[in-house]
C-alpha cells in the first residue's frame, strides 16, 4: 500500500512538472484536462518573422501563449508567379528550420500564397508549370524541416482567379469552362503536395467560408449565376478539384477567416455550422463524404479589432466600430471571450491574426496576454467563461452603429 502511496505521488510529480515546462506561461495548476486537450493555438500577422529569425530567437518566441506559428520564407510565398524561386535560397532556409530548437512550438506551417502574378492563366500550361515548381519547394520544406504542415491564403492580392467575370474579355469562354478546369487545377496541387507529404495538413485561412451562405438554391442555371457573379466564384471548382485526389491520411483546415469581425458566441456556433452544413451545398455529391471526414472547423481571432486597436476611420465595419468604443476593461474581456469561444468553436486548431502589435519585440498590452491565456486555460480545463459581453456589446452598438446608419 505504501509503495503503491509512493508511485501515485511520482506519477503525479511528473504530470506536474510536464505541464510547467510545456505551458511555462500558463496559471494552469490542474493537469487531468491535458491528455485529452487538442486544442492549439497558432500565430500569424504582420510580424511573422522568417526562418533565420526563429532559429535566434526561439526561446523567448517560445514564452508567447501560442502551440505553434505560421511563417513565411525570406525569398516569398507566392507560388502562382511568373518566375520559379531559387532552389539554393530555400535550401538554406530550410537548414535555418532544420537546427530550429523547437520545444513548445509542435504545429508549426509556412504560409504559401495563391496569389498570383498579373496575367496569370488557369489554362496556360506554361504558367502552371511554373506555379508546379514552386509549389514543390514548399513541399520540400516542411518535409525536411518536418513542420505540421502549410498555410494556405487563397486571397488574390494582385490579380483576382476566382472571379469569373475577370476573364470574360480575354477568354470567352462560360463560367463551367473555368469551373471545369480550375477543379481540375485544385487536383493537380493537392497532388503535387500530396506525392511528397503523406499525412499533409492545408491550413487554409478560409476555403468554404467565404462562399457558402447564400447558394443553398436547388436551381442549377441560379446557382452559377451566382457564381459567376461572385468574387470567390471558382473557389468552390478549385476545392472540389482538391477533393477528387485527397488521399485518406490528409487534412483540409478551413480557418475561417470571416471570424475576424465576430463578438458574439452565436456568431462562431453559425459560423461552424457553414462551414459543415451549408458548405455541402456547393460540394459535388461524390466529393461530400470525403468533404464530412476531412474538411476541419478552425477559427481566426483578429486580435487588433477584438482588442478595439482599429480606427473605424480606417476600416468603417460596424464590428470596428463597437470594438474601438467599449471601455479598456471591456476591450480585454471581448478578446477572452472571442478567444474562449473561437477554441470552444474549432475542431482543432484557431490562429491570432493582428497587424498593430508585435509578439516578438514585446509590444503587446500585458493585458491582452492575460486575457488569451485566460481563455486557454479555462478551454484546457473545460471551464466556462464566466462572464458575458452581451450588454456592453449591445450598449456600445446603440452607441456608435444605430446613429450613423
Amino acid at each position: 500500500m505504501k509503495r503503491r502511496f509512493i508511485y501515485i505521488i511520482l506519477t503525479f510529480s511528473i504530470l506536474i512538472l510536464f505541464v510547467s515546462t510545456k505551458y511555462p506561461n500558463s496559471s494552469i495548476q490542474y493537469v487531468g484536462a491535458l491528455e485529452t486537450n487538442t486544442k492549439k493555438l497558432i500565430k500569424y500577422g504582420w510580424d511573422s518573422p522568417r526562418p533565420e529569425y526563429m532559429q535566434k530567437h526561439i526561446k523567448e518566441m517560445e514564452e508567447k501563449p501560442f502551440d505553434g506559428i505560421i511563417f513565411k520564407l525570406a525569398q516569398g510565398n507566392q507560388v502562382f508567379k511568373n518566375e520559379v524561386y531559387d532552389a539554393k535560397i530555400i535550401d538554406k532556409e530550410i537548414e535555418f528550420l532544420k537546427t530550429t530548437d523547437f520545444k513548445k512550438f509542435t504545429d508549426n506551417f509556412v504560409m504559401m500564397w495563391l496569389t498570383p502574378d498579373k496575367g496569370w492563366d488557369w489554362f496556360s500550361d506554361s504558367d502552371w508549370e511554373k506555379a508546379k515548381q514552386n509549389i514543390y519547394l514548399f513541399t520540400k520544406v516542411v518535409k525536411k524541416a518536418e513542420l505540421e504542415g502549410i498555410a494556405f491564403d487563397a486571397e488574390p492580392y494582385i490579380a483576382n482567379t476566382w472571379r469569373y467575370s475577370d476573364f470574360l474579355n480575354n477568354q470567352g469562354k462560360s463560367y463551367e469552362d473555368y469551373y471545369v478546369q480550375v477543379r481540375k487545377r485544385g487536383a493537380q496541387f493537392l497532388s503535387i503536395l500530396q506525392d511528397e507529404i503523406s499525412d499533409l495538413k492545408l491550413f487554409g485561412l478560409f476555403y468554404m467560408s467565404y462562399v457558402s451562405d447564400g447558394f443553398e438554391v436547388e436551381d442549377e442555371d441560379k446557382l452559377i449565376e451566382l457564381l459567376s457573379e461572385h468574387s470567390y466564384g471558382l473557389l468552390p471548382a478549385f476545392i472540389n478539384g482538391m477533393l477528387d485526389v485527397i488521399k485518406p491520411s490528409s487534412v483540409i483546415i478551413d480557418g475561417n477567416e470571416n471570424a475576424y469581425y465576430f463578438n458574439s458566441e452565436k456568431d462562431f456556433i453559425e459560423s461552424r455550422e457553414l462551414i459543415k452544413q451549408k458548405a455541402l451545398s456547393l460540394i459535388e455529391p461524390e466529393n461530400r463524404s470525403k468533404y464530412n471526414n476531412q474538411v476541419s472547423v478552425g477559427q481566426a481571432v483578429f486580435f487588433d479589432n477584438s482588442y478595439g486597436l482599429l480606427n473605424p476611420n480606417e476600416l468603417n465595419h460596424p464590428s470596428v466600430r463597437v470594438s474601438h468604443s467599449l471601455s479598456k476593461n471591456n476591450k480585454k474581456k471581448l478578446l477572452e471571450h472571442n478567444m474562449y469561444h473561437a477554441l470552444s468553436n474549432s475542431d482543432k486548431y484557431v490562429w491570432l491574426y493582428d497587424t498593430k502589435v508585435n509578439w516578438w519585440e514585446d509590444k503587446v498590452p500585458k493585458a491582452a496576454i492575460k486575457a488569451i491565456v485566460s481563455a486557454k486555460d479555462k478551454i484546457m480545463l473545460g471551464k466556462d467563461l464566466g462572464f458575458s459581453i452581451k450588454n456592453a456589446i449591445d450598449e456600445a452598438y446603440k452607441g456608435c452603429c444605430l446613429k450613423n446608419k
